[in-house]
Parts: C-alpha cells; structure tokens; sequence
C-alpha cells in the first residue's frame, strides 16, 4: 500500500510540473499581448502581432484548466487552500483571461461597438496581468493569500504615509490576531499522516523526490528561476530601479508607491511560502514561530553579499548567494553550538555574527584598500 502511495505521489507530481512547464512556455502568448503596443507601432503591425497570438491563445487557456483540474484531482488540500485564501487571486485570473476571449473574438467584427482599441487594451491588460496573477496564485497554493500581507503594508506606507519600517510593524502586529483566527490555537500539529505534505522530517533519510534537502533545492532553483525572469521585465526593472534610487524612477515616469507596493507584496508572498515549507517540514505550525527571523533573512542577505559579491555578477547567482549565505550563517550558529556555546545566548550569537559580517564591508573599505597618493592626484589634476 506504501509503495502505491508513493508511486501515485510520485506520478502527479510529473503531471503536474509537465503541466506547469507546458503553461509557463505557453505564456509568450501574455508576452506578445503585453508588448502589442511596445513592438507594433501602427495599426498594421499591431494586427499583425494578433493574428500570430491568436492560434495559439486557446492552448494556454486549456493548459491552465488541465493544470487546475490535475492539482483538484491530486492534492485537494493545496486546491482548496488556494481558493478559499486567494479567491479574489482567482477572479482577477479568470476575468483577464475571459476579457482575452472576448477581445480576439470581437476585436475585427463589423458590428463592434467597444472599438479595436478597446480589445486591444483587454489584450494588453491580460498579457500583462495574466502571468503575474497565475505566479500569485501558485505562491498561495500552501498558505491562502499571503500576497495581501504586502499589499497593506505598502498602502500604509504610500497610501497613508506612514513610515515603512512602522508600517511593517502595524501589520505583523495585526497579522498575530489573523494568525491566531486562521490557526484556531497558538500551537497546531500538522501530521504527514494526515496531510498530504509536499515535505516532512520523517522523510530525511530516504533517499526519494520527497526528502526535504531535494525538494528545498528544488523549490529554490524554481523560486529563483521566475524571480529572474520576473525582474527581467519591464516591471520588474522598474520595481529593482525604484529600490536602486526613488528620485531617479520617478524622474522616469516610474509609479515608485505602486512599484513599493506591489514588491512588498511580492517579498510576503515569498515569505508566507517559506513559511509553509518551514511548518510542513517540522510537522507544526506556532503562532510565534516568525520571530527572530528577519535577523536570519538579514544574515542571509548580508553573508551572501560579502562571500559571494565579487564573485556573483549574474542576478540569478546573487539570489542564489541568498540562500548559501543562509546555509553558512546555520553552519556558523551550528559549529559554535557544538564547541560548548551556552544555548541560552543563542540570539546574542546571532546577533553578533550578522553585525560581524555586516561591519566586514566597512572594514575591507577603511582598512584593507590601497591608499591614493595625493602627489598622484595632483599631478594628473595638473
């Protein structure tokens, strides 16, 4: 019964990611449609960019619904997440593409009395929107809709003013009572015997798809993979120029508050999901399980950047930093641990090795750097 278990496990999960990779390739169609405007200058190219979309645009649309179904007739417990958190995710999804359907059928009808231009933009606002929401919908598929999270944080901070790392305060704290509702106590157990859990402790030692350590390098490499292409867009560009220098973007014509909202949605997102990892792979979730983890993010980050920085010039490669900074800095915790360290002076540790790493930059700048001559200077100033 085991074996058949885990075979079924084993065979849907092909499905299902030949399914994802199929409808990830199929998105070029979102692609085309969001730059109809960008590369068709006239009315002629732009009809011409329609007419090569337009044979394809019902594959996608069936792949999607393949997709669905596949992950309904799996994992029902994912599914059902998903939709009960992130129903307004699913609207927004199925209205995009449904004005689609609407624009490539109507768009060249005599009797049209929206006009082209207005299909032309339902294209448009579903080649742009069409691909972000499905990537939202994926990244809810563990918790609900965590992408809200990010969302109000953002608007408390453009919409109403006040200060980020406020803003940021406001919400977790608010999130402490959210959690609590959702969860229904302040500790809840999460058995692999009971839930059918994309990873689990129990499964450490086997040497299968399911054992935690493939399964994290997995999701990783996949987490990474739509980062980089995401930031390779013109939005995401405009979210990384926003970060870079505000007054810059905004001298563009970039909307930085809806480039910071829309990437504090998406750094939640990305949280939540690792979270949800985190919780299935210790068999529980705890209300207070988050705190102290925003010094491990920041160690992440910070040892990634100093090990890694001159060597990591790719921006895949700089996420990927992220994650063995995160490997080194448990290494670290773990070696000091095992040499007697007392576990009661754990968070000071951990304090002093992010601001050890962090002071590592200053360091090699003021200390380490080769001093320029002023006689030097002078003479190529003369």
């Amino acid at each position: 019964m085991d074996t058949v278990y885990i075979f079924l496990q084993h065979y849907w999960w092909f499905i299902i990611s030949l399914l994802g990779a199929l409808l990830v390739f199929l998105l070029f169609v979102q692609g085309g449609q969001g730059m109809l405007y960008l590369i068709g200058r006239t009315d002629t190219e732009r009809n011409l960019i329609v007419n090569t979309l337009g044979r394809k645009w019902e594959l996608t649309f069936t792949t999607l619904v393949t997709f669905g179904g596949a992950f309904f007739a799996s994992f029902p417990l994912f599914y059902s997440t998903s939709f009960g958190g992130a129903f307004y995710v699913w609207m927004l999804i199925l209205l995009v593409f449904v004005i689609q359907a609407v624009a490539y059928e109507f768009r060249r009808k005599p009797s049209n009395f929206l006009g082209e231009k207005t299909y032309n933009w339902f294209l448009l606002i579903n080649g742009v929107l069409g691909a972000f929401l499905l990537g939202t919908a994926v990244a809810t598929l563990f918790t609900g809709a965590p992408f809200t999270v990010g969302l109000v944080t953002g608007l408390l901070h453009t919409f109403m003013g006040i200060p980020a790392i406020l803003a940021g305060i406001l919400t977790q704290l608010a999130l402490y009572s959210i959690n609590l509702k959702i969860m229904g106590k302040a500790n809840q157990s999460i058995n692999v015997d009971k839930y059918g859990l994309l990873i689990s402790l129990r499964w450490v030692k086997e040497f299968a798809l399911h054992n935690p350590i493939i399964m994290v390098i997995l999701a990783t490499a996949v987490v990474i993979g739509v980062l980089y292409w995401f930031f390779g867009t013109e939005l995401g560009c405009g979210i990384r120029a926003t970060g870079s220098n505000p007054a810059m973007s905004r001298a563009q014509g970039i909307n930085t508050n809806f480039n910071i909202v829309l990437g504090l949605a998406v750094s939640n997102a990305l949280v939540a999901l690792s979270g949800a990892l985190l919780s299935q792979y210790q068999g529980f979730a705890d209300v207070g399980m988050g705190r102290g983890a925003i010094v491990i993010g920041l160690a992440a980050v910070i040892i990634g950047e100093a090990v890694f920085g001159r060597i990591f010039h790719n921006f895949a490669l700089k996420m990927a930093s992220v994650s063995i900074g995160a490997i080194i800095y448990y290494i670290v915790i773990q070696l000091v641990l095992t040499l007697g360290f007392d576990a009661n002076l754990l968070k000071l540790l951990s304090a002093s090795v992010v601001a050890v790493f962090l002071a590592v930059p200053y360091w090699k700048g003021k200390y380490f750097s080769k001093p320029v001559k002023k006689a030097k200077e002078d003479a190529k100033n003369a």
